[in-house]
């Protein structure tokens, strides 16, 4: 089941031992007051300095097709690739002999559905929305990628938008399909410790300002969308000592299979290099040019 989590990424599996797990610093939700817009729209927060890592996952949850782009900045610079939106995941409900199921359907790229919005003028320029407190941040940046369509109404900034306590981060097709809504991840992003010895240093500084650049190049209709971020610390089940600990055993471990995997194939080499010196004419022994059909 497609989860708002980053399990999949993030959570270090490995046998039965300790494992890296994910603690939730924030997750909000915003929409924007305005029922056209193109942005962009600065969605800003700050990093943790988690000394193990930390997760951002940004989707959006929409009634209707959007198109656009989206990126990551950390202090003013991209972080990642600028990535492109516009194909939605919605919930489909089906009747069978064992009662009604839920599934997923991924839509293909849709034109966006944005006919009333394409019409109109109005004040250029981003407004920026802090997740912290939903107030503009002054001196915002202007966004890189396509400037403002002429003609196209004004942007707006996005406000807090409330979480309905029936929300789950695990967004299932049921719930899909009942609130009419589709989804698509704009952007996930780990920053992962990958120091073995202590202290750690956080492989993002905290208090590095993260911010979510959300555009598009013609108007959006914006009516019942909402952007949801989740913001995650990494973390191990142990001490920081237990978990060095069991990570040098793992590569150690990788180590050795690495050299048996090694080891084994230079007794199969050596074992076909005595064959074929034995039995030259053996076809498995020519080159391939020069093998018989």
């Amino acid at each position: 089941m497609p989860s708002l989590r980053l399990l999949p990424l993030l959570l270090v599996a490995l046998g039965c031992g300790p494992t890296l797990r994910t603690r939730t610093l924030e997750l909000e939700a915003f929409r924007s007051p305005e029922v056209c817009g193109q942005g962009p729209y600065d969605l800003v927060l700050k990093a943790a300095g988690a000394p193990w890592g930390e997760t951002l996952e940004v989707r959006v949850l929409s009634p209707h097709p959007l198109r656009g782009y989206s990126e990551i900045l950390v202090d003013g610079a991209p972080r990642g690739d600028r990535a492109a939106f516009g194909s939605f995941l919605v919930g489909r409900g089906s009747q069978g002999t064992n009662g009604r199921s839920w599934r997923y359907v991924h839509a293909e790229q849709q034109a966006p559905d944005n006919a009333r919005c394409l019409h109109g003028a109005g004040p250029e320029g981003p407004v920026v929305a802090a997740p912290s407190s939903g107030e503009a941040s002054p001196g915002a940046a202007a966004a890189p990628g396509p400037a403002p369509v002429p003609g196209a109404p004004g942007n707006a900034g996005l406000e807090p938008a409330p979480y309905p306590s029936t929300w789950s981060l695990d967004l299932g097709a049921e719930w899909m399909e009942r609130n009419a809504l589709g989804y698509q991840t704009l952007q996930r992003a780990v920053w992962g410790q990958s120091m073995r010895s202590l202290p750690l240093t956080p492989p993002i500084r905290g208090g590095a300002e993260i911010r979510i650049r959300i555009w598009s190049d013609e108007p959006n209709l914006l009516e019942g969308v909402i952007f949801v971020v989740l913001h995650e610390a990494l973390e191990p089940s142990v001490s920081d000592e237990a978990w060095l600990a069991h990570l040098e055993r793992r590569a150690e471990e990788a180590r050795r299979e690495d050299e048996a995997r090694w080891a084994a194939n230079e007794r199969e080499n050596e074992a076909r290099r005595r064959h074929c010196a034995a039995n030259p004419d053996d076809d498995a022994c020519r080159p391939a040019a020069r093998r018989t059909t």
